[in-house]
């Protein structure tokens, strides 16, 4: 582990993330790791003490009276069905969350895809749109969702639903959370079967929503990356399809 950190500290990575089996928890907290969330099968520690709390300090301040819903996507980009989950989820409730992917990857960077649900929802007065950081469908909290392991399905799941269920519905107020329909994605799928097994538990309810026929975050890319950027107009907010304008005019973006 001294060796681990101090190629960690070489690389520029300060906040360190451990799994680990539940019985190793009180070695590795020996070593100065802490507890975030845990499982039967999984425990997830970090190097900072307080991590999760800090993450949740930088959380808007919601109201405590009426319903505060919460969504979490990764919006790559942001698409019309996107839109349509977050307009209707916003619509039953008093206040709605929009927890954006911080994860880098593919041809729009992160703090680009947060600014466009931004500016995709701005005419929403109830939502905010929030970063996820480390703590919300990371590759700390659910690598599964980036690389495939040996786990089950359920176990790759359960980390980031526990950590969801016991630290940030509870901060934040959230009694609901939203989903859209997954039909194509076993992985994410699997993840929205056991939202629905997990988090009623926890006081949180889960409503599925209808996506909306032929309309996708992968088709948006696979046109761009055609260079047929005209035919993503009826797929994306007039702001994402400005921004694409702007950043693939001229060339199609790399995958």
């Amino acid at each position: 582990l001294t060796a681990l950190r101090q190629d960690a500290m070489e690389a520029g990575l300060r906040h360190l993330f451990l799994y680990t089996k539940p019985q190793n928890e009180s070695m590795f907290a020996s070593l100065f790791f802490y507890p975030i969330a845990k499982t039967d099968q999984v425990l997830l520690m970090e190097n900072r003490r307080g991590g999760i709390q800090s993450f949740l300090a930088q959380q808007p301040v919601v109201q405590t009276s009426g319903t505060v819903g919460a969504a979490v996507m990764n919006c790559n980009p942001f698409t019309r069905g996107h839109l349509h989950l977050i307009t209707t989820a916003s619509a039953q409730c008093d206040h709605m969350l929009v927890f954006v992917l911080a994860e880098e990857g593919g041809p729009f960077p992160a703090a680009d895809r947060l600014a466009l649900v931004r500016e995709g929802t701005a005419h929403l007065p109830n939502v905010t749109v929030c970063s996820g950081g480390d703590f919300i469908v990371s590759r700390s909290t659910f690598p599964a969702y980036f690389l495939r392991d040996e786990q089950s399905e359920d176990a790759r799941c359960d980390l980031d639903l526990t950590l969801f269920a016991r630290h940030i519905a509870p901060a934040l107020h959230i009694t609901r959370r939203f989903v859209g329909e997954e039909p194509f994605s076993p992985t994410t799928a699997a993840y929205n079967r056991r939202m629905k097994e997990i988090l009623p538990s926890y006081g949180v309810s889960v409503t599925e929503i209808p996506r909306l026929e032929n309309i996708s975050a992968t088709a948006v890319r696979r046109l761009l990356a055609e260079g047929r950027l005209a035919d993503i107009q009826p797929l994306v907010p007039e702001t994402t399809y400005a921004y694409c304008q702007r950043h693939f005019g001229g060339r199609p973006p790399r995958p």
